[in-house]
Parts: C-alpha cells; sequence; structure tokens
C-alpha cells in the first residue's frame, strides 16, 4: 500500500510537472504572428519587381487607400447601424429607403477607389513591369473578395 502511494505521488508530480513545461514551452516559443499589411505590400513590391522610388510611391498610395476604405467602412457601418435600429424604433419607409440609398452610395465609392488605385499603381510601373501588374491584381482581387482555400465540412451521417 506504501508503494503505491509513492509511485501515485511521483507520477502525480511528474504530470504536473510535464503540464508546465508544456505550458512554458507554448507561451514562449510560439512563432510570432505575421504582420498582414506588411506582408501584403511585401508581395506587392515582389510582384511588381518596384524600384526604390516606385516602392515609396506605392507605399503612399496604399496607405491613403487603406485610410480612404477605414472612412468608408465606418460611414458605412454608421448607415447600417441606423438602418436596423429601424426594426426596433420603427421610422418610416422614406426614411430606410434613404438610408438603403447612402449605403449604396457608399458601397459605389469603395468600388470606384478600389478601381482609381489600382490605376494609380499601375501607372507607377514601367511597360516591362506590367506583366507583374496581372499576378498582383489577381491576388488582390482575390483578397477583397475573400477567395479563401476552404476547408470543407466532412459529410454528416444521417
Amino acid at each position: 500500500m506504501m508503494k503505491q502511494l509513492q509511485f501515485f505521488k511521483y507520477a502525480t508530480i511528474s504530470l504536473i510537472l510535464l503540464n508546465v513545461i508544456l505550458l512554458g514551452f507554448l507561451l514562449f516559443k510560439r512563432p510570432p504572428f505575421p504582420h498582414k499589411k506588411d506582408n501584403n505590400q511585401k508581395n506587392a513590391k515582389e510582384y511588381l519587381n518596384l524600384s526604390k522610388e516606385q516602392n515609396e510611391s506605392f507605399l503612399k498610395l496604399a496607405n491613403q487607400h487603406i485610410q480612404d476604405m477605414k472612412d468608408l467602412n465606418e460611414q458605412q457601418r454608421d448607415l447600417l447601424k441606423v438602418y436596423f435600429e429601424g426594426l426596433v424604433y420603427p421610422n418610416d419607409n422614406h426614411t430606410q429607403d434613404s438610408i438603403l440609398l447612402k449605403v449604396q452610395d457608399v458601397e459605389r465609392t469603395k468600388i470606384e477607389s478600389t478601381y482609381q488605385h489600382f490605376t494609380d499603381v499601375k501607372k507607377l510601373l514601367d511597360p516591362d513591369q506590367h506583366k507583374g501588374f496581372e499576378v498582383f491584381l489577381n491576388h488582390a482581387i482575390d483578397r477583397i473578395l475573400l477567395k479563401e482555400k476552404k476547408r470543407s465540412l466532412p459529410p454528416k451521417d444521417n
């Protein structure tokens, strides 16, 4: 009986020690998360083979576009909040329709702004860099449209 208690005592201490080591490893040795913004800008430089001057101009364009999109998204979020609050605090249909038109205008502005951004980026390029622009544009559009390889769920048993 005493040997059995001593065995369980050492087993418990060993398992606790292993758990502490595992937690320490997970907390202190995990790889850093990549910065999305830097990663996208790095990809653009690689796809387009930008010179230093072109890259600086590209970064200015990209940062301005990012800020414009943040502003438009915030404006759209505010409009949608007011629109859906109409379910709780009913407005007349005219108000709801005018809010929807404003949301459509913001969405149109976002699309037009993005198109203009890509046009501005293309203007930065030399003719020999236009081949890389197609790859860059396709990659960017996939990101914009959230086109990701999604894992399919396993089939359900009925």
